[in-house]
């Protein structure tokens, strides 16, 4: 939808990096890499500013590489809370 008539770029073989602001449940990053991994990718990075351990722990199966800021804890998290306004 977001891209119109262009073609998915073909990615196998390739080191795709996924760059995103934060992850709450890290469910929709999760369904990302599912989605890329359906072609055989040289490695999949998912690189984010923050994210609590549990989205952390979620995605970790499923991609080569994290590299991620600030891991939090604790029973609530929102992303937004990891940014001066």
């Amino acid at each position: 939808m977001f891209r119109g008539d262009k073609l998915f770029p073909d990615l196998a073989g390739k080191r795709v990096i996924i760059v995103g602001d934060g992850l709450a449940s890290g469910f929709s990053m999760l369904t990302t890499m599912k989605s890329i991994r359906q072609t055989i990718v040289k490695e999949l990075v998912v690189a984010i500013p923050t994210a609590p351990v549990s989205a952390i722990n979620l995605i970790k199966p499923h991609v080569d590489k994290i590299i991620c800021l600030k891991i939090r804890s604790g029973p609530f998290f929102a992303v937004a809370n990891a940014y001066k306004m």
